[in-house]
């Protein structure tokens, strides 16, 4: 709508630090603006539930997250590159006889009420986009020698939308239609056939 975006980075902060970036980060937000959380981190589930591990010292639960963002005016698209993250938007635990210990957790906490397959904990606020499945990692070692690594949704992700850091230039690929603009569909379009693509060549290539 002509009002842009502005952006923050903020890498390799504390828990306390996550909490004040996102408050200062959203203060001037009203109900007419779309505010866009990207986290990349570890994901992992304990004892039936999912955590995320964005910061250095310790782990940020759902709870957290969302009584930060609910306070935060409009609407929220929430990106979570982190392995096993399918989870948040699946409302299913790890197994059926950890249910109820995982509705305490992360999935419990976004929950809106809501029950269709990909808008579990979107409701009228939210639009989760997660960059694996439920059962499936992040990322792919292609050299296992020198430790380095595919992020099998970060860099589609990035190439998708504006830039593709592994050729140094300009990139729109997720615009399917040609008119210079990503839509949220077009993205998650892309990012489905592109993201397992991805994982895909790296498996082959360790194999």
């Amino acid at each position: 709508d002509g009002y842009g975006i502005n952006l923050s980075t903020k890498v390799n902060i504390t828990k306390a630090e996550l909490k004040t970036a996102i408050t200062r980060k959203f203060q001037d937000a009203t109900q007419r603006d779309i505010s866009y959380l990207y986290i990349t981190g570890h994901g992992l589930r304990v004892g039936g539930e999912y955590y995320i591990a964005p910061c250095r010292d310790k782990l940020v639960s759902a709870r957290e997250l969302r009584t930060l963002l609910d306070q935060v005016p409009g609407r929220i698209v929430l990106v979570i590159n982190a392995c096993y993250s399918g989870t948040v938007i699946s409302g299913k635990a790890a197994g059926a006889a950890q249910a109820q210990a995982f509705g305490q957790g992360f999935v419990g906490d976004f929950l809106s009420g809501g029950s269709a397959k990909y808008t579990a904990i979107t409701g009228e606020k939210y639009l989760v986009l997660c960059a694996t499945g439920a059962r499936e990692e992040g990322w792919i070692y292609l050299d296992g020698d020198t430790l380095k690594y595919l992020d099998t949704f970060g860099t589609p992700f990035s190439a998708g939308v504006g830039w593709d850091y592994t050729t140094g230039e300009r990139s729109l690929l997720a615009d399917l239609n040609g008119d210079f603009q990503v839509t949220h569909r077009e993205l998650y379009q892309y990012l489905k056939k592109h993201a397992a693509q991805a994982r895909r060549v790296a498996v082959l290539a360790v194999d």
